[in-house]
């Protein structure tokens, strides 16, 4: 992974449980967002937030602001018992 990259993972084990609901696992994950940099997306959003999408194009990825976050974790805790 180039180092101009750098990912924070949020809510580790939610996330992990939603993959693995949807037959995606975890190491592919890693390998599609590490086997090449992740391209920038044309998709534009309200928030000013970039998209990238993994070489295959399976995943996106985004950036977030701290409120994104505050928000991101009251909405996970519906998804998820953990």
């Amino acid at each position: 992974m180039l180092s101009h990259f750098k990912f924070k993972e949020y809510c580790p084990m939610v996330f992990q449980n939603l993959w693995e609901s949807f037959g995606i696992h975890d190491q592919d994950f890693q390998n599609y967002l590490t086997r090449s940099a992740p391209l920038p997306s044309d998709s534009q959003a309200r928030s000013e937030a970039r998209f990238h999408t993994s070489h295959n194009k399976r995943y996106v990825i985004t950036t977030i602001t701290s409120e994104d976050v505050a928000e991101m974790h009251n909405i996970l805790k519906k998804y998820s018992s953990v």
